[in-house]
């Protein structure tokens, strides 16, 4: 009986300790995508009519990556979702 026990409570622990990963990667993919997918659609709707398709979307791309790879440099360096 102590062995179901033991057994029980270290499934509970691990099951805790996995939501709660999944929970704080959810939040980086949600909080990223925010970040960098709203303005790289709000560039290429501004930019689109006056640059044409090509290069807005050239622009709402540079934007998108520039600010994805700012994001995933401020996550890293202040320990964010972890």
């Amino acid at each position: 009986m102590l062995y179901i026990s033991e057994f029980s409570r270290c499934l509970t622990k691990l099951l805790l300790v996995n939501f709660l990963a999944v929970s704080q990667h959810s939040q980086y993919v949600l909080w990223g995508t925010l970040v960098s997918w709203v303005p790289y659609m709000i560039v290429i709707s501004l930019v689109a009519p006056r640059w044409g398709t090509n290069k807005a979307i050239l622009a709402g791309l540079i934007t998108f990556f520039v600010l994805a790879f700012i994001f995933t440099i401020l996550v890293e360096r202040y320990h964010w979702f972890q």
